[in-house]
């Protein structure tokens, strides 16, 4: 419990610091490069997302074997040779990708992105830069699913922490005092994740079970994994159709200044699923360990207090994210006319992101079974209805549309896919009220009312530090009010207060 105490506690703290720090100095990197440069880094973000179709499902697969392998008493040579084995293919393909798209640069910059005064020359060196990002940044994920695997996500998260701070705040040293451009913004990203990914390739191997021989690559332990990472690859497969596809329709029909708009609202109306997902890396390992070990009610109290501890901890915040979307943008990017046109996008993105994290913990449980299928099906379906509906919705109300897609995704998932989990998994079948009244609805009800009823009190007049004491106080009142109506979270707090004393 403890040990999970400070990994949970690391991953909120890491996640909290890079989402801050990058929240914080995205209006100055937009200050400095221009809003159309920053849409490049916008594109960037988009072709790392639509290439994670080629990580094969293998990071969350290891993530998944290393949580199972004391469980199941692997032997130390096995173990090796898996992340040997992955190891080697993560960087294959990461250089792969890499040298293709150095190769297409050109083609990219003249044939999809609609350059409006930015040279066609920065354009491609930008893509050029891009392409040996992601080529060293590749195997970061593999590492990264290792250390969370083996409940080392302290070590993982300082350096997580430090290679943050560089990235953001160190490149803003350099595009002040050496060189205000695009290409010196991208040249800096190369060079930290090369020290990261090297960094946390020395923190993995130095973590795993000693062995007197040297690892090799093993077809035998990738026949063991294949079936599950087969698995999780159609899983992201299918997730692709329906998270990335926006961004390229986006990058290719809008110009790169409103793209730039578009990914800026993007980042702050799903910032939620970022802490969602430093969340589930914890979560997802002990289900695992909960899982194998067989006993039910272990597994239906487990999932009900993960499940509401990540709805109490993402609510408050999506809802206060939608209900003063223009404000927090005026206060942040202090432009009015960016917060005009991104406002009602950042709200609709807010409450999308409120319904995925409610079906969180169900799919990592899923997970922790083995279970594939399912989702590989589930999403299936909804790229059918849905893509189309992202070309019609984008052809019509551009941004805004594309928002729309999201929010509907994730209420179709909450209204047909929790209830059929509940009936497809034998122990959660007598659970879904719970679920629905205790997990989501109470936490829902208090936050809803709350940050509604606040908007009475709010005035648009008030100065900015009055504002940002407004915000604050509001948060810390809706979060006091769920933890006053919740008997686990007020014996946490007793205990914590008792160890104090």
């Amino acid at each position: 419990m403890k040990a999970a105490f400070y990994n949970i506690s690391s991953n909120a703290i890491a996640k909290i610091w890079t989402i801050g720090i990058s929240i914080i100095v995205l209006p100055i990197y937009v200050k400095i490069i221009g809003i159309e440069a920053y849409g490049l880094v916008g594109f960037y973000t988009t072709l790392v997302g639509s290439l994670s179709l080629l990580d094969l499902g293998l990071s969350s697969t290891l993530n998944r074997e290393m949580a199972r392998a004391k469980s199941l008493n692997k032997s130390s040579e096995s173990i090796r040779n898996l992340v040997f084995s992955l190891e080697c293919i993560y960087w294959l393909i990461g250089l792969l990708i890499g040298v293709t798209i150095f190769y297409l640069s050109s083609t990219i910059a003249h044939s999809w992105l609609q350059s409006e005064s930015l040279p066609m020359s920065q354009v491609i060196l930008s893509i050029k830069l891009m392409a040996g990002i992601i080529a060293f940044n590749w195997p970061v994920s593999i590492y990264t699913g290792g250390l969370m695997g083996m409940q080392k996500q302290v070590g993982y998260n300082i350096i997580n922490i430090i290679m943050a701070t560089l990235k953001s705040i160190g490149v803003i040293f350099v595009l002040t005092y050496f060189s205000p451009t695009i290409e010196a913004f991208f040249i800096w990203q190369f060079c930290i994740t090369l020290f990261t990914v090297l960094l946390l390739r020395r923190l993995l191997w130095y973590h795993l079970p000693r062995f007197k021989f040297r690892p090799k690559f093993s077809k035998i332990e990738l026949s063991h994994i294949w079936k599950f990472a087969g698995g999780m690859l159609g899983i992201t497969m299918a997730t692709f159709c329906l998270t990335q596809m926006d961004k390229i329709i986006l990058s290719r029909v809008l110009s790169l200044s409103d793209f730039g708009f578009y990914n800026i609202s993007w980042i702050v109306g799903t910032s939620l699923t970022l802490v969602v997902g430093v969340l589930g890396s914890v979560f997802l390992p002990k289900l695992t360990v909960i899982v194998a070990r067989g006993r039910n009610i272990e597994i239906i109290d487990s999932f009900h207090t993960y499940n509401r501890l990540m709805i109490s901890l993402v609510t408050p915040v999506g809802l206060f994210l939608a209900f003063y979307s223009r404000e927090i943008i005026q206060v942040w990017m202090s432009n009015d006319v960016t917060s005009e046109k991104i406002w009602l996008a950042v709200t609709i993105l807010s409450v999308g992101s409120i319904f995925n994290a409610f079906m969180v913990v169900p799919y990592y449980l899923m997970i922790a079974y083995g279970y594939t299928k399912f989702t590989i099906i589930q999403n299936v379906i909804a790229s059918i209805i849905l893509v189309p509906l992202l070309f019609l919705f984008t052809d019509y109300w551009g941004l805004i549309g594309a928002t729309l897609v999201w929010l509907t995704l994730n209420l179709g998932y909450n209204l047909i896919s929790l209830p059929l989990i509940h009936i497809k998994m034998k122990v959660l079948n007598s659970e879904l009220f719970k679920t629905i009244f205790y997990d989501m609805g109470i936490v829902f009800m208090i936050s809803l009312i709350v940050i509604g009823l606040s908007g009475l009190i709010y005035s648009s007049v008030w100065a900015l530090g009055i504002k940002l004491c407004f915000f604050v106080t509001l948060l810390i009142i809706v979060y006091g009010i769920i933890i006053l109506f919740n008997t686990e979270y007020r014996r946490m707090l007793k205990k914590i207060f008792q160890r104090v004393n």
